[in-house]
């Protein structure tokens, strides 16, 4: 198990001089991801261990696992099916 004493799954990989940093900002019940304070906390204190290394590029990469993909898929196709009975309601 990865998981923090928090129950998030966070991590850093230091590699040929660059720090990668994967953040767990999943939220059980919640589609969208939540940064809370303890996440941010951890976060800050990641970067600052680094604040010695010279700057580099940076990017960001959001990744989703396949349970938030379907459930946005479930709430557009709803929305669509919704459209569609208020459109049949006003035009039938």
């Amino acid at each position: 198990d990865h998981a923090d004493e928090n129950g998030h799954v966070q991590k850093v990989i230091d590699i040929k001089g660059h720090r990668v940093i994967l953040l767990d900002s999943s939220e059980p019940g919640l589609v969208e991801g939540v940064i809370c304070p303890t996440r941010l906390d951890w976060l800050a204190a990641r970067l600052d261990e680094a604040r010695d290394r010279p700057p580099g590029p940076r990017r960001a990469l959001l990744c989703q696992d396949q349970r938030g993909q379907q459930r946005r898929q479930q709430r557009q196709h709803q929305a669509e099916q919704g459209g569609m009975k208020k459109a049949a309601g006003k035009y039938g």
